[in-house]
């Protein structure tokens, strides 16, 4: 076991410092709830599993599986990105709810992917939303808000990248509470009501539709944040689309289905129901 006043971790990994870790986890946990106004108080200590496989938030655990090195990241840096990313998961499910898809990966990617990647590269989400701007190659967020569209495309770096920079631009402009009442109010679509209830929800806690963030946040892109001329190039031509195909999703629970599924072995509701976004 690794030394850790908030988690049990268990490692089945070599190359990263298990008298470390434990400390570097505490860290982040700290970062985060102060960061999303989350108290921790009562914090129960939850599982972390490190080792191969997906890097997801189940019942609690937490399982990474960092990368030695790659993309300019060390070893360290990917297990902080991952488990930030998978622990702001958990601390928003606990604290406030489950949001549509668009929010919730996008809080997590710019509390933990893009804080890292930031860091350590010194480029920001903000930024190459700006260049992809610059390139007109910005994905419309409609299409971002169910997960089987979301996780269809995520091979797709701007899937990320956008959701990260547009949930940022939101927190950042008008705070933690409207994200966390926002998560608090929304119901989820069921097989009996299978409607997204969106825009009333945006208009109660962010006075606009989509659309109208949407606009606001391309606005935030082009006055406030810089227009790097390397990174404009960098993302003029460049494929965005990476790895294998994903996995499909269930539209309702977001869990991965088999091509054959007729229905979620999670959640058990019809693949081929259709969502309506309002």
């Amino acid at each position: 076991m690794v030394p850790s006043r908030r988690f049990e971790i268990a490692m089945q990994c070599d190359f990263l410092d298990p008298k470390t870790i434990g400390g570097v986890a505490d860290q982040i946990l700290d970062r985060l709830g102060s960061s999303l106004e989350i108290g921790l108080d009562n914090w129960q200590p939850a599982k972390v599993f490190v080792r191969d496989g997906p890097n997801c938030m189940v019942d609690r655990e937490i399982h990474v599986s960092p990368k030695r090195s790659g993309k300019r990241l060390s070893a360290n840096d990917w297990f902080e990105l991952l488990f930030a990313h998978e622990l702001t998961h958990l601390l928003i499910a606990e604290a406030w709810g489950i949001a549509p898809v668009l929010f919730w990966e996008g809080v997590p990617v710019f509390m933990a992917d893009n804080f890292t990647r930031s860091r350590v590269l010194g480029t920001t989400y903000h930024e190459c939303s700006r260049a992809l701007l610059e390139n007109e190659r910005l994905l419309p967020l409609s299409e971002l808000l169910l997960p089987r569209s979301y996780h269809a495309r995520r091979t797709d770096s701007r899937v990320d990248i956008q959701a990260g920079s547009f949930s940022g631009y939101l927190l950042q402009s008008f705070g933690v509470g409207p994200m966390r009442a926002l998560a608090t109010d929304y119901v989820a679509p069921s097989a009996e009501v299978p409607r997204m209830l969106l825009t009333p929800l945006l208009k109660r806690h962010f006075d606009s539709d989509l659309p109208g963030l949407e606009a606001k946040w391309t606005h935030f892109l082009e006055t406030e944040v810089a227009c790097r001329s390397a990174l404009v190039e960098q993302l003029s031509g460049s494929k965005t689309t990476r790895g294998a195909v994903p996995p499909l999703r269930c539209n309702f629970c977001g869990h991965r289905l088999n091509q054959s599924q007729l229905a979620c072995s999670s959640c058990g509701i019809d693949a081929e129901i259709v969502i309506e976004i309002e």
